[in-house]
Order: structure tokens, then C-alpha cells, then sequence
């Protein structure tokens, strides 16, 4: 995890920062609907499990200025990083379709990814699960 990209404000953010936490990464950009609907899911979540030790991350593949607006209506209770509309280079950045979702465990490993909408239900029980909650 040793990237590190702008908030929307333009502050560096290292995903490093959340090292030790359960991370949930969710690829998404204002332009996309499925992704749009399931932000408030993702933040229901992430107000749930937080005390267990979760942390959501959005990383909008798409101009601040659009993400910035987009939050200004609908607000999202994690953080939320520009990923760029072109970051090439980067291979952790290589989305191959949004949305696109990824859960590591506290030990920085891919426990759980999805291309396209996520379930709650699923989602849950993987945060459950990876944060030692019954």
C-alpha cells in the first residue's frame, strides 16, 4: 500500500495511514450510476464497523472539481482520493471497469474484490468476518 494520492482538497493522503485497519477501496467516478448508488451503503457501513477497526477509502477515477460537486449533494461519511481520469503508470490503479471494489485484511492482503455493484449483505459479512465481529 504504498501509494499515496490527493484528497479533494489536494492534501497528500498515504494509504499507509490506515495500515493495521480492515480496508475497503472503492473504485468509483461521479459519471457512473451503479457506483453512485452504492456510496450510501458504503457509508452506512463504514459508521457501522469503524469501531471495529474498518476503514472505507473512495478513489474517484474522475476530475476533482466533478467529485467535489458530486459530494456537495451527496455526502459519504469516509475519505474520498482522486485517482485521476488518466493515472497511468500506477498498477494499483488499473481499473479494468467501476465500479470496482477491493477489502484488504488487517494484514494488508486481498480478502475480497468485485468488478461491479457490491451487496450489502455480502459486503457485511466480509467486514464481519475480517474484523473479528460476530
Amino acid at each position: 500500500l504504498a501509494m499515496t494520492l490527493p484528497d479533494l482538497e489536494g492534501r497528500p493522503q498515504p494509504l499507509v495511514q490506515w495500515r493495521g485497519k480492515v480496508l475497503v477501496i472503492n473504485y468509483w467516478a461521479s459519471w457512473c450510476p451503479p457506483c453512485i448508488e452504492e456510496m450510501p451503503m458504503f457509508s452506512r457501513l463504514h459508521e457501522r464497523h469503524a469501531a471495529a477497526g474498518v476503514q472505507f477509502v473512495g478513489i474517484g477515477m474522475d476530475e476533482t472539481e466533478k467529485m467535489l460537486a458530486f459530494v456537495k449533494k451527496s455526502p459519504v461519511s469516509y475519505p474520498l482520493l482522486a485517482g485521476g481520469t488518466n493515472p497511468g503508470g500506477n498498477p494499483a490503479l488499473t481499473v479494468k471497469g467501476l465500479p470496482y471494489t477491493v477489502v484488504l485484511g488487517r494484514d494488508g492482503k486481498v480478502a475480497f474484490s468485485r468488478y461491479g455493484s457490491v451487496d450489502e449483505a455480502t459486503l457485511e459479512s466480509q467486514l464481519r468476518q475480517l474484523s473479528g465481529q460476530k
